[in-house]
Parts: structure tokens; C-alpha cells; sequence
């Protein structure tokens, strides 16, 4: 009989599930989150998807580039129009993906899940843990959509008490009822360095799509991705993400002091 056969470069390495369970901390996990966002942000910009993304599909090298195997299931724009061949591994698929879903946001849901189940291990190694001992993902996609997933529900709100927007809003995309996530893209591209300016000369609040962030004229320093935001004074700006309002140094581009939720925060000289 014939068999269809993808030949690919040999990849040294071992597979994301394999370097899961070998990590020792979460600081081991956080260095895998970041590889993983670079290689999603690679593939969300990209005309073809994956189909199948998930931490067996995944070969870490040595250097922790993250580079996707097992093409079979994979979406190229000479396919547009036709159904889909599979749908995927439940575990990281949206349940409503069926046949009829097969164009370049394939690996939209794939892709949130795997960056959120990493970015919560960075914080909370118990999960890894429990993979170690199932190989399972432990966010189900079918009890997130469901809202029966207070696991999930839990980490979104440190997420927002952290004031870590950009995990915030991809952990929120999981609740979606749809498998396509039109924001991830755009808000993903934030966790890379090169897609934020580097001068904080003449910043100043502003906003996108109802979201706001820190800008200058060469670009955002603070990703637009927060409920709300005043206007910086002397290289801080205050933001509110969830309920929680947050102090922002807009030179080093990270949280210095979160508040509790519901308290009021107004930003002063000196």
C-alpha cells in the first residue's frame, strides 16, 4: 500500500513533554514558556499552521529552540476550502473544532493553552507535578470552555494580581466559545523584546482596541493590553488590570508594586 511520508531535518533533542519533566524549578519552566511564546509568535505570523500542536509535537534543542514535528495535520493556503484531514489532540484542541475549521488560525487555542499551562508552572510547579505523572495536559480545554475549570479561573487572577497582562489575556482567550482567537497574535508579539521601544522619551498613555498601554513615537513600551491607565509621571505610570491597580516603572518595563484589589491608586511626583 501507499503511505504518505514527510521527510524533515533530523532535530537534536528532546520533545517539550520530555523537557517538562525535567525540570527541577520554575525557573526552569519560565525559560521554557519564553522559547515556547518565541516559536508561537513565529507561527501565529506565519501562512501555515501546525494542526496538531502539542508538547509531544515539540522538540527542545540544546540551545532550548523550540522547533514543531508531525506536519500531517498541517494547513497551508493551497488548502483553503477543503476540510480538514484531523482535528487534532483533544487535550489541546478547542472542543468545538471539527472538520469544517481549517485555515491559519489552527494552532490559536493549541497555542494559549500550552503557553498558559507553561506560564502557570513558572509560578506553581505542583502542575508539574501532575504531568509527570499523567503526561496529561491539566487544563482540559472541555471543562475551560464549560467554566467548570476553577484551577484555571484561580491562575487568571494572579495573572491580573501580578499585573502580568499579557498572560491575563491569553488565559482569558481560553474561555472563548470559538477555537479562533483573533487577539493572539497581537497580543503575544508583546512578550518579545524587539516588538516594545526601548526610549521612554516623551511617553504617554494611550489606546488600542479599548485596551490601554505607554507609547512614544517609535512604538509601545508598555503593551496596550490593560482596563485602564494614567498618564505617566516621572517614569511610572499607574495601570489597572482585573481589579487591580498596579505600579508600572516604564524605563525597566515590569511591575514594581501591585495593590490589593479594589484599591484606588493615583499616581504623584516625586
Amino acid at each position: 500500500m501507499w503511505i504518505d511520508c514527510l521527510l524533515y531535518d533530523y532535530i537534536e533533542g528532546i520533545s517539550l513533554d520530555e523537557a517538562i519533566c525535567a525540570t527541577r524549578d520554575c525557573h526552569d519552566i519560565a525559560l521554557l514558556a519564553r522559547a515556547f511564546d518565541t516559536m508561537a509568535c513565529h507561527i501565529l505570523a506565519d501562512s501555515t499552521s501546525h494542526g496538531d500542536l502539542k508538547p509531544e509535537n515539540i522538540i527542545v534543542t540544546p540551545s532550548l529552540e523550540m522547533i514543531p514535528i508531525d506536519y500531517d495535520s498541517a494547513f497551508t493556503p493551497s488548502l483553503a476550502g477543503k476540510p480538514a484531514t484531523e482535528v487534532g489532540t483533544a487535550g489541546y484542541q478547542h472542543p468545538a473544532r471539527d472538520t469544517r475549521f481549517f485555515d491559519k488560525h489552527l494552532d490559536d487555542y493549541s497555542i494559549a493553552i500550552i503557553s498558559t499551562l507553561l506560564h502557570i508552572a513558572a509560578t506553581d510547579f505542583s502542575i508539574v507535578e501532575r504531568f509527570r505523572d499523567t503526561h496529561e495536559n491539566p487544563l482540559q480545554p472541555r471543562d475551560i470552555v464549560a467554566g467548570k475549570c476553577p484551577y484555571l479561573s484561580t491562575h487568571t487572577e494572579a495573572f491580573a494580581r501580578r499585573g502580568d497582562a499579557i498572560r491575563y489575556r491569553i488565559a482569558s482567550m481560553l474561555t472563548s466559545a470559538w477555537p479562533r482567537l483573533f487577539n493572539l497574535e497581537h497580543t503575544l508579539r508583546f512578550s518579545q523584546a524587539e516588538n516594545l521601544a526601548t526610549s521612554t522619551e516623551g511617553a504617554y498613555l494611550d489606546e488600542e482596541n479599548g485596551l490601554w498601554g505607554c507609547r512614544n513615537d517609535k512604538g509601545w513600551i508598555i503593551p496596550p493590553l490593560y482596563d485602564s491607565g494614567l498618564d505617566p509621571v516621572e517614569g511610572y505610570m499607574i495601570a489597572m488590570l482585573g481589579g487591580y491597580a498596579h505600579l508600572i516603572s516604564i524605563t525597566e518595563g515590569r511591575v514594581v508594586h501591585s495593590f490589593e484589589k479594589g484599591i484606588t491608586a493615583r499616581s504623584v511626583s516625586n
